[in-house]
């Protein structure tokens, strides 16, 4: 399990919770990796919407990383980066 991805339900659950927050235009896949068997870091860029502040997001990066926390224990480390998410055209 030591290096492996989270499951596919929790790489699943954790991409509903981000696009589910009212402050979320759009979000990469979430990068999840097993640094043990109950300790899981999640990596995610996330884009928000254009007319927020700092503030508003910084207060809705606090509300996924609860989310987060609360329906999956196990994700122990959480990093977002909040940027413009480039598509391929």
């Amino acid at each position: 399990m030591l290096g492996e991805s989270a499951y596919p339900e929790v790489r699943e659950s954790i991409k509903q919770i981000v696009t589910g927050d009212e402050s979320v235009t759009r979000m990469e896949a979430p990068i999840t990796l097993h640094l043990g068997p109950t300790d899981i870091l999640l990596a995610l860029n996330i884009e928000f919407k254009d007319d927020l502040s700092s503030d508003q997001i910084e207060e809705a990066i606090r509300r996924i990383e609860a989310a987060i926390r609360e329906s999956h224990a196990e994700v122990q480390r959480i990093f977002i980066e909040a940027r413009s998410i480039m598509v391929e055209s």
